[in-house]
């Protein structure tokens, strides 16, 4: 006759896990390796439930980038919308003009953020006799902005200070990303060193606490970068400044950065 005992156990994702213990009386076990596989499939569906071995591994690849992301735009003011937007437009006519006599294509400019919005002003207004802290319009602001890629990254300083010159103190360049086009090989890598990297943080884990990495039960790619940020920003060139001096742009490398998260069983539990 065979006794069987149930073991309840609380885990953090409330998941919970039955195991029968057999009390042998004579009879022959033959659930031996069905039980073995059963706590392994329940391990597996458990994930990363805080069981076992838990490592998180790191992955970095650099490369070099053969793409600049440069956003630019203009910003005006006026004392009507008439006003305020076609300076707007006439700034930012000249910055496309610059932009296609340097063989920038048009599938490779954007608009971002375009907007045109009110200015208000708080001050003193006497209204109906009593002089309150007002609201006051002082004009409208219109603020426009285009995403650029330029493919020569040799050319990108030059760029910088041919749009700015021909879009006057309108001008506004916000932020310069550097980028590779295609970044897929890169990323291969760098999740395979992750995933290495993992499995040997486990190890010596294990190694430490006197266990035996076991089987894994979870992985998940927990945190990838895009490429490093280069900020610029500035506002209208004077033609002097324009003539003594160019932008110094430096394209330096990308790196490219996966994590991955690992949990283990602990082998023979």
């Amino acid at each position: 006759m065979r006794i069987a005992r149930r073991l309840l156990l609380g885990l953090p994702l409330a998941a919970l896990l039955v195991l029968a213990v057999a009390c042998d009386t004579g009879e022959p076990d033959t659930d031996s390796a069905a039980s073995g596989d059963a706590v392994a499939l329940a391990l597996a569906q458990l994930g990363s439930g805080g069981q076992g071995i838990q490592a998180t591994g790191n992955g970095t690849v650099a490369i070099v980038p053969d793409v600049a992301l440069l956003t630019l735009g203009v910003e005006t003011m006026g004392d009507s919308v008439a006003e305020a937007r076609g300076e707007a437009a006439a700034s930012m006519a000249a910055i496309m003009d610059v932009l296609r006599a340097r063989g920038i294509e048009e599938l490779d400019i954007r608009t971002s953020f375009l907007n045109i919005s009110p200015e208000y002003r708080y001050q003193e207004i006497l209204r109906e006799g009593a002089r309150i802290n007002g609201r006051v319009l002082v004009g409208y602001r219109v603020n426009n902005s285009i995403v650029v890629k330029v493919r020569d990254l040799d050319a990108v300083g030059d760029v910088v200070d041919e749009v700015a010159e021909a879009g006057g103190n309108a001008t506004r360049v916000d932020n310069l990303r550097f980028s590779a086009e295609d970044t897929s090989e890169a990323r291969r890598q760098a999740r395979e060193m992750a995933v290495k990297d993992a499995i040997e943080r486990a190890d010596q884990l294990a190694s430490y606490a006197g266990e035996t990495r076991g089987m894994l039960i979870n992985i998940s790619e927990s945190y990838e970068s895009g490429p490093q940020l280069y900020g610029l920003a500035m506002g209208g060139y004077d033609s002097f400044a324009m003539e003594e001096f160019s932008t110094p742009v430096s394209a330096g490398e990308l790196e490219i950065r996966v994590s991955v998260y690992a949990v283990f069983a602990i082998e023979g539990r």
